[in-house]
């Protein structure tokens, strides 16, 4: 698939992405329908092409939000970001609503190995509050 074949399916895909998020809608039929549009536009594309095609793009939209979040790392070019953005941005997967920090927040720095595992911290990023996990934090930050 060509460049402007890619750009059309995910066009196609923008258009019909609430209707794959439907339960009530089977997946296939919605794939079959791009697959369809494609064919009236002149790329010839199966039902099983498009949706190949859907799940390879939506890996390497991942592997490149992960890269963008890493320092230091060499920055990965994905020509497709700004679109997938705008279909697949505001997903939980995509952008979590909070992270867990497993990084020890003591001040002591001895530990071996047979030491039993220290519990997590969750960071919640909408409030910005950071807490062990299971553990209870009123607005007031009182435990």
């Amino acid at each position: 698939m060509g460049k402007k074949e890619t750009l059309a399916l995910l066009q196609l895909y923008k258009n019909d992405y609430q209707d794959l998020m439907s339960t009530t809608t089977r997946n296939d039929c919605i794939y079959n329908k791009i697959s369809e549009e494609l064919r009236s536009e002149g790329c010839y594309f199966s039902k099983q092409q498009v949706k190949d095609r859907v799940k390879y793009l939506k890996m390497r939209y991942m592997r490149w939000k992960d890269n963008l979040k890493k320092s230091g790392a060499v920055p990965l070019h994905f020509e497709y970001g700004a679109l997938m953005d705008e279909i697949l941005g505001d997903k939980p997967n995509v952008t979590p609503m909070a992270v867990v920090d497993t990084t020890d927040h003591d001040d002591d720095t001895s530990s071996t190995a047979n030491e039993a595992a220290k519990p997590l911290h969750a960071y919640d990023v909408t409030s910005g509050v950071r807490g062990k996990l299971g553990e209870v934090v009123t607005e007031s930050g009182e435990r």
